[in-house]
């Protein structure tokens, strides 16, 4: 009786133990899946990191032909679909495919471009075929783009990157350009633009790279502040104020955003090489 009691507790026994390697096994397991799922999320992240970066670097600050031709240097076009002023084309690096590809869809009247920078879709009445239009622009050494037409064609813009955005630079720039051109006119004296540019800068150009604030703060400008400086700039600095918030809203605050500018470069190089490649010119 004692030696089939000790007998069933050594069972229990290496059984609890199996059970507890078992489970020690599966939280070794379990530990090390979610040190290589934090590894894999982690470089996920530098990669992604850098693309932004270099995004942000590329077009965010600075684009033109030259940079453009350089990140399609090794791009290349296939015609998915060709039937009539439907079509399908899409270009793509042969290096990188996944970098900088994009989609040239047409139909009757519309062209469409998507991809890796953006999606905008155009629109011209009384054209059918959009690519014969588009033909217009290409040039078998040169890629011409028109910003400010093919603008007034587009009828969807990407909603991460509009085609055209808020500027600072212009805010500011305007903004000076109205006081020179205010004190120039009333023949004002170079002590009251001193003391409107100080005050400019503290009350307007504080909150200039928030749209809704920099709009607020002319807005809002009180020229109250002058009564500090004597009353013979009382009278003057508020026609200033008042000069400053009707003539602001003339002027054009936003720009061409740089992925808008490298999508229109795009479409056109897609449409040459589209021409070449269906005309039997493709190297």
């Amino acid at each position: 009786m004692a030696l089939a009691l000790a007998l069933a507790m050594a069972i229990a026994l290496a059984m609890a133990l199996a059970m507890a390697m078992a489970m020690a096994m599966a939280l070794a397991m379990a530990m090390a899946l979610a040190l290589a799922l934090a590894m894999a999320l982690a470089l996920a992240d530098f990669r992604v990191g850098r693309m932004y970066l270099k995004l942000k670097t590329n077009y965010e600050v600075k684009m033109d032909k030259k940079q453009f031709l350089e990140d399609v240097k090794h791009h290349k076009v296939e015609i998915i679909y060709n039937q009539g002023v439907n079509r399908h084309i899409r270009v793509k690096s042969t290096k990188e495919a996944w970098n900088q590809w994009y989609d040239l869809t047409t139909w009757e009247g519309h062209l469409c471009y998507s991809g890796d920078m953006g999606t905008y879709v155009f629109h011209r009445y009384g054209t059918d075929d959009m690519c014969v239009k588009m033909k217009g622009l290409v040039f078998l050494k040169d890629i011409a783009i028109n910003p400010p037409y093919w603008h007034k064609k587009l009828v969807s813009e990407d909603c991460r990157t509009p085609a055209m955005q808020y500027s600072k630079k212009l805010f500011e720039k305007i903004v000076w350009e109205i006081l020179d051109e205010y004190c120039e006119e009333n023949e004002l004296s170079s002590e009251f633009k001193e003391i409107c540019s100080n005050q400019i800068k503290d009350e307007i150009l504080q909150d200039a790279d928030n749209e809704r604030k920099a709009f607020e703060n002319i807005d809002n400008w009180d020229s109250s502040w002058f009564h500090n400086n004597g009353e013979k700039y009382d009278q003057e600095t508020q026609r200033f104020a008042n000069y400053l918030a009707t003539d602001f809203y003339e002027h054009e605050l936003r720009e061409y955003t740089p992925r808008f500018i490298w999508c229109l470069y795009a479409i056109v190089y897609g449409i040459k090489l589209f021409t070449k490649l269906e005309g039997g010119k493709n190297d």
